[in-house]
């Protein structure tokens, strides 16, 4: 997998591995959302023979965003991510722009 400059930097700075960010990947739940790919290991991800201080253990609640073309944009670690990244819209658009800076969306005009 191909890691931008800044997942390269996130990745060092949460001692993720290049196979770390494997096991997510092969492990973890995928939701698309906003236009990239979320995956996330949550504790239930985990196989059930795994111990406590095993790798993968260690790696619930770890998040990655990976563009369309499939490379890692960020990685970050948060236990309750997964309620929050269903939450978010499907797409990016024009209303979800206006929400976002806190305006209306345009209104449509109806053609008869």
């Amino acid at each position: 997998m191909e890691f931008s400059d800044h997942a390269r930097l996130r990745a060092a700075q949460r001692c993720l591995s290049d196979r770390d960010v494997e096991l997510v990947r092969a492990h973890g739940r995928t939701i698309r959302r906003t236009g990239v790919i979320f995956c996330f290991l949550g504790r239930r991800d985990v196989p059930a023979g795994v111990g406590p201080n095993d790798r993968l253990a260690r790696l619930a609640g770890t998040v990655l965003l990976i563009s369309p073309q499939g490379e890692l944009i960020t990685a970050y670690r948060n236990h309750a991510a997964w309620r929050k990244i269903c939450k978010k819209p499907k797409r990016r658009g024009a209303d979800s722009e206006a929400r976002r800076r806190g305006r209306r969306p345009a209104p449509v005009a109806l053609v008869a």
